[in-house]
């Protein structure tokens, strides 16, 4: 007797080249990622943007594959800025608290909300002003957050990073 085939999956497969194409945009991504560490060990401290000195850069925390964290690493890789240190979200969380106590460290909040670039003294700031601009829909600390200086900033503004690395070298 015959076996009676079994009916064809009807859900459309999708073809090799995509998934081709996703793997190579990984691998690319994850190269980048990697040619900055790499980069990281070998760039002096001393860079300068617009020919005031590099600040001190002591956080970077970011997600792998954030579009908005990879903006800010290609902002940070054109202007020969390198982060001394690089926490990556995924392997090691930053709780709401521990957020709030790298802000509180500092003198300034920079974020951008949306559209909107926030500036905050930190010290006239309410805890519920500093988890607005820090904060995510999560509830979870914003990606990217970067410290530099005494200035915290959250989130991706040209106008905000150019403000902080060379500003902070002329107070």
């Amino acid at each position: 007797s015959a076996h009676a085939l079994a009916p064809r999956d009807p859900s459309p497969r999708k073809p090799r080249m995509a998934t081709k194409k996703r793997k190579s945009e990984a691998a690319a991504v994850a190269s980048k990622n990697t040619k900055i560490s790499k980069a990281q060990e070998s760039t002096p401290k001393d860079v300068t943007i617009d020919g005031a000195k590099n600040p001190a850069f002591s956080l970077y925390y970011h997600r792998k594959h954030c579009k908005t964290c990879l903006k800010v690493d290609d902002w940070l890789q054109t202007a020969g800025i390198i982060s001394p240190e690089f926490r990556d979200v995924d392997k090691n969380k930053m709780s709401t608290s521990e957020a709030i106590r790298i802000v509180r460290e500092g003198k300034r909040l920079r974020g951008t909300k949306g559209t909107k670039d926030v500036d905050l003294t930190v010290a006239e700031a309410s805890d519920d002003q500093i988890k607005d601009v820090i904060l995510g829909p999560s509830k979870a600390p914003r990606a990217p957050l970067l410290v530099v200086d005494d200035t915290v900033v959250v989130g991706f503004s040209p106008a905000v990073l150019k403000d902080v690395f060379r500003g902070s070298n002329e107070s």
